[in-house]
């Protein structure tokens, strides 16, 4: 069984992951796909097989390794961050952040996050319906969040915000998406510069005066660090909230149990990132050594996508997993990946959800959305799902 192209377009329920990767999940749980620039990729498909690889270190996220996976003309994996290295290189770079990303640090930030969200709840409810609930609150809450957690300029939201869609587009050219990262590299840089001569108590602060100053970090490895968070930090987060609001006004009967019970709203956030995994590309590896997954002998140098939205569907692990339910319970879902390269901003991004999806449903009590679910525009192009408009009423 082959596929011609990965990755295959979503059709049906757009929270859906696409159906060749649901029968391939439930027949072989691999297919090889063909790539953008006429290479193949085996496409994994079942969650324990995903979980076991992203735990394997005969999988390697070495981005440097010859013949590792581009996903599209632009994304050179020569040009990368620690998510792109392998253990030890790759621990030391993560420790370097660690503290700033703890339950802990994460759970202090939590009373500013609800002043940031309910000050955005304010502007919608004062401009009045219809509104977009997109460029109302699911992009600037956590683009402000991680400005701040970063030390960058919020008035800067439009540059990073526009940098960002070039880079995470299918559609960018490889000019387009490099000329995006090296102008948002610079800027960075440039910041960098100005936080070593008046350090703040922000990450890039200490990357400069920890790290920097001490040649334990290169300018180019402080640069991408910065650029990983701040892109990671706010479109990831703001794609889940979208798709979380979306899918709960959808189930008006699990939206009015959450505003009853606001202790199901973990529960419901984790759901949301089962039910609608927003690393829509997946997650590249490479083979280096002969293995065996789902009966396949892979060799040395084949690369493996692992694909998150079929495996957080897995009948096998979470029974009727079509269905949207908050108040189901199961193993952990795969949305953050899994073994030493688990999202190091898992944290903080449960907490903003949260606060967003807790937030909006106690203070919009007659939300409902202004348009049916298939005129919504949904982020098909990019490599991170979520919609580019959510119009909402109340």
């Amino acid at each position: 069984m082959s596929l011609p192209a990965f990755p295959a377009p979503r059709t049906g329920c757009p929270f859906d992951p696409a159906p060749a990767y649901t029968e391939v999940r439930e027949g072989p749980g691999i297919v090889e796909a063909g790539m953008w620039n006429g290479t193949t990729a085996w496409v994994v498909t079942r969650y324990d097989d995903v979980r076991a690889i992203l735990a394997d270190r005969r999988f390697s996220a070495d981005g440097t390794r010859p013949g590792f996976l581009q996903f599209a003309p632009g994304v050179n994996p020569q040009v990368s961050t620690f998510i792109r290295m392998d253990d030890p290189e790759h621990a030391r770079l993560r420790r370097m952040l660690a503290r700033k990303f703890t339950v802990r640090s994460a759970e202090s930030m939590r009373p500013e996050i609800q002043r940031i969200t309910d000050e955005h709840v304010d502007r919608l409810l004062e401009t009045g319906p219809p509104a977009d609930l997109v460029t109302g609150l699911a992009l600037p809450v956590p683009s402000l969040v991680i400005s701040r957690l970063l030390g960058v300029p919020f008035d800067e939201a439009e540059f990073f915000q526009a940098s960002t869609r070039k880079i995470m587009s299918w559609a960018s050219s490889g000019e387009e998406a490099m000329g995006a990262l090296v102008e948002l590299g610079t800027y960075l840089s440039g910041l960098a510069d100005r936080k070593a001569a008046d350090p703040g108590d922000d990450v890039i602060s200490a990357l400069v005066t920890e790290y920097e100053s001490t040649g334990e970090l290169t300018r180019q490895q402080l640069v991408l660090m910065a650029v990983l968070l701040l892109i990671a930090g706010h479109e990831t987060t703001a794609g889940t909230i979208a798709l979380g609001i979306a899918a709960l006004t959808r189930h008006p009967g699990q939206l009015a149990a959450l505003r009853a019970d606001p202790s199901l709203v973990p529960g419901a956030v984790e759901e949301v990132l089962r039910y609608a995994s927003v690393v829509q590309s997946g997650l590249s590896r490479i083979v280096t050594e002969e293995v065996e997954i789902c009966g396949r002998r892979l060799k040395e140098g084949d690369n493996v996508i692992l694909y998150l939205p079929a495996a957080n569907r897995d009948e096998k692990v979470y029974p009727n997993a079509a269905a949207f339910d908050i108040h189901r319970e199961g193993p952990k879902h795969l949305g953050f990946g899994f073994g030493s390269h688990q999202c190091l901003g898992m944290s903080l991004a449960r907490v903003e959800i949260q606060v967003a999806i807790r937030t909006v449903a106690q203070r919009i009590p007659t939300l409902a959305p202004a348009k049916p679910l298939q005129d919504l525009p949904f982020r098909h192009e990019m490599f991170v799902y979520g919609l580019h408009e959510l119009p909402i009423t109340w």
